[in-house]
């Protein structure tokens, strides 16, 4: 094959990957009206960035709240750097991510062709596998650090491979700096040098060096070659744990104890979650060959011969088994797992090279051009699946983006236009919220306040704690964090799941809601608000019990028991619901709708008066007093004055 192709095929896989990455964002564009991310986290590196870049300091308010509250420190100086580029936060965080994402995709096709004796084809199929995965790109055009560590680990094994010391030394103490569990990749790799060298290459030394002549020096052990670079290592991990030290006080990032407190438990469904995030869709057949891979690893191993995947295969099974064990969530399309896919496709191209040149050796009498055009056709069929992945992992992408641009990014901009430059947010989403509303912040789960970590799950020290950060206003998804006796001063689509909203905050804090009740919750109000009373009334009252201090869980036992004809028992929710939260709108009209089913118009009236007087805008309260009117005192005039205050809210849209 020409020279002139060897280069040609690469590049021009370089743009298929440049072209699906710029479809990925068209259409997330066209879908959310600007350009955003599938996550929240973006906006945190960006929110350092930014600081470091105006302030000069590593701080998440202007110069004010220094700490190390980055997991990845070195891809937030980058964009501080690139800050002095562009002030366009979106094109350079997607410039970054896709310029890794190629470089890892480059250099994975050099370190098949260089150590794994592969054809060129076969190159450039594992090079489409990392172009054309949804769930890389989707992790390329986040916003985040991944695709640079993903780019570090596989220039680590390539430098490993090829006993290039120091460019081992200076990738693998950077990967350090761009995420910690880099450090499982680097002792991945120190037991795959121990393995080959006191088992392997022992033997073999032994052997050569009986056979050599008197006077000649036996055989160097490739082991004096690693010493430089775990020297360089070492000094890159001291700086690191000292760099977190002098910020916060611990040698590793504040996310790291605050992620690891947040979402422990659970992960008994974790080992069938990633099964199918590595077996599921387009990893079908690559899969089949990747478990031949890994049993190709294991046999080697067990018969103590060469195993050129043993890295790749502890690198994988290393970071299965610690998130197992520490952070047992595959959320989000499983972005922590993401790093291990170009090495599980690895695995599968050895395995699949296994398969072929076992049946070259069975079936010697087929040509061996037969056996080459039939698993040439395999892998165009697996690159076809990576295709098809790609094309509807686009509206995968789109939609996580609207979802954060519809919450967080609104949020934040509502905030920088609507409060005081002095207000204090406490969000548990700190980073749109923070960059946009150019606020100074208060996290709530830790990740940027680290003194918060010891309060997790306890929500009178929350309370305490905003409390004493003076904080003026709290941002929360009502299904993770639910306040059950103020009213938002603003909230995100109600017709659409997992709102967004803004409270006032003072001294005396607020009514949170335990996240299951709040969950609870929600379930029985759908069933309840689609008519099914029967599944939705068991579960109203698990919530009550569970939280008796839960207005809304009240106010949708009285919808239950209003469903049944029961207005006087609905009234004594609804009352209730009232009495825990005073400008509970829907409450207090579900308490007068009780009152008129009793019988008792006038008081209904009373009640609906008292609410349009706290609340001239609530649409619904006026349209139920116009009813009234219309259909108990055949009052006209108030009749047509609430009727047509009514009209005029609905043209303007306000409730």
């Amino acid at each position: 094959m020409s020279p002139r192709l060897r280069i040609l095929i690469p590049v021009t896989c370089l743009l298929i990957g440049i072209a699906t990455s710029v479809v990925y964002l068209l259409d997330m564009k066209s879908l959310v009206g600007g350009w955003s991310f599938p996550l929240d986290d973006p906006w945190i590196h960006l929110q350092f960035a930014r600081n470091l870049h105006d302030f000069g300091a590593f701080s998440y308010f202007k110069d004010q709240m220094v700490t190390s509250g980055s997991t990845s420190p070195l891809y937030t100086a980058l964009l501080a750097l690139g800050f002095f580029i562009t002030q366009n936060e979106m094109v350079l965080s997607y410039a970054l991510g896709g310029m890794f994402f190629l470089g890892g995709a480059f250099v994975l096709f050099q370190f098949i062709r260089a150590t794994m004796e592969a054809s060129l084809w076969i190159a450039t199929a594992g090079m489409l596998f990392l172009l054309l995965d949804r769930r890389l790109l989707w992790i390329a055009l986040s916003g985040m650090e991944t695709t640079m560590f993903i780019f570090l680990l596989l220039l680590c094994l390539y430098a490993y491979k090829k006993k290039q010391g120091m460019v081992l030394g200076v990738a693998g103490g950077l990967l350090l700096w761009v995420r910690p569990d880099g450090v499982a990749f680097l002792i991945a790799m120190a037991i795959d040098h121990l393995y080959h060298s006191y088992f392997i290459e022992k033997k073999q030394r032994g052997s050569k060096n009986k056979g050599k002549k008197d006077g000649e020096k036996p055989q160097e052990n490739d082991g004096l070659l690693l010493k430089r670079p775990a020297i360089i290592i070492a000094l890159f991990g001291v700086a690191y744990a000292g760099f977190n030290l002098l910020l916060s006080g611990s040698p590793l990032p504040n996310t790291y104890a605050a992620k690891l407190k947040y979402y422990s438990g659970g992960g008994k469904s974790f080992p069938e979650e990633v099964f199918h995030f590595l077996t599921d869709g387009h990893l079908v057949l690559l899969a089949i060959f990747a478990a031949v891979g890994i049993l190709m690893v294991l046999q080697q191993i067990v018969r103590r011969k060469q195993s050129p995947q043993l890295v790749s295969l502890l690198w994988c099974g290393g970071i299965f088994i610690a998130y197992w064990y520490s952070l047992p969530r595959l959320y989000q399309e499983g972005r922590y797992l993401m790093p291990i896919l170009p090495f599980f496709f690895l695995l599968g191209i050895s395995g699949f090279g296994f398969v072929q040149e076992t049946l070259n050796r069975r079936f010697h009498s087929i040509k061996k051009r037969y056996i080459e055009s039939s698993f040439s056709i395999v892998y165009l069929v697996m690159v076809a699946q990576f295709v098809n992945g790609a094309w509807k992992g686009k509206d995968v992408y789109a939609d996580y983006c609207k979802y954060i641009n519809d919450r967080q990014v609104t949020t934040g901009h509502w905030l920088h236009d609507h409060l005081p430059e002095n207000s204090i947010v406490a969000t548990h989403d700190v980073g749109a919220i923070a960059f946009y509303s150019e606020r100074r912040i208060v996290d709530m789960v830790g990740l940027v306040s680290p003194e918060m970590t010891k309060y997790i799950g306890s929500y009178d020290q929350l309370n305490r704690f905003l409390i004493r950060n003076k904080v003026t206003h709290i941002a929360v998804l009502r299904n993770w964090f639910e306040v059950a006796n103020r009213n938002s001063v603003f909230q995100t689509d109600e017709r659409t799941p997992e709102i967004m909203e803004v409270f006032e905050f003072g001294v005396d804090g607020v009514q949170f809601i335990p996240y299951d009740v709040s969950q609870l919750t929600g379930v029985a109000a759908q069933y309840i608000r689609n008519g099914a009373i029967q599944q939705g009334g068991p579960l109203i009252e698990r919530a009550i019990q569970a939280a008796p201090n839960s207005s809304r869980a009240h106010y949708w036992m009285g919808r239950a028991l209003l469903a049944i004809m029961k207005p006087q028992e609905a009234s004594g929710q609804f009352q209730t619901a009232v009495r825990l939260h005073p400008r509970y709108w829907d409450a207090m009209l579900g308490e007068a709708q009780a009152r008129q089913l009793e019988g008792f118009p006038d008081s209904a009236i009373t009640v609906l008066e008292k609410l349009m007087d706290e609340n001239p805008s609530y649409a619904p309260g006026l349209n139920a007093l116009a009813n009234l009117y219309q259909e108990s005192k055949d009052d006209s005039s108030k009749t047509t004055h609430y009727r047509n205050r009514y009209l005029e809210l609905m043209k303007t849209g306000t409730k």
